[in-house]
């Protein structure tokens, strides 16, 4: 949720998620990037929507959300 109030306090209303290749067969590695939801991108997510806690909401052993530093400073 932290994640989530900064994106919102630094503009942002939405974030897609990129597969990344973790290098462990058994766990995904996604990417998340943050956006104002411009265009119709089919995985824009808003933030303010409750289906973001589906991602963040609890932690899955079977996949890993990063997300640059850089989103988040202040």
């Amino acid at each position: 949720m932290e994640t989530i109030q900064a994106l919102k306090a630094k503009g942002f209303t939405h974030i897609q998620f990129e597969l990344k290749d973790s290098g462990n067969p058994v766990q995904a590695l996604v990417e998340v990037i943050p956006g104002n939801g411009e265009g119709s991108v089919l995985d824009n997510i808003p933030l303010a929507g409750r289906e973001i806690l589906d991602y963040f909401g609890e932690s899955s052993p079977m996949a890993r959300y990063v997300i640059d530093p850089q989103y988040l400073a202040t």
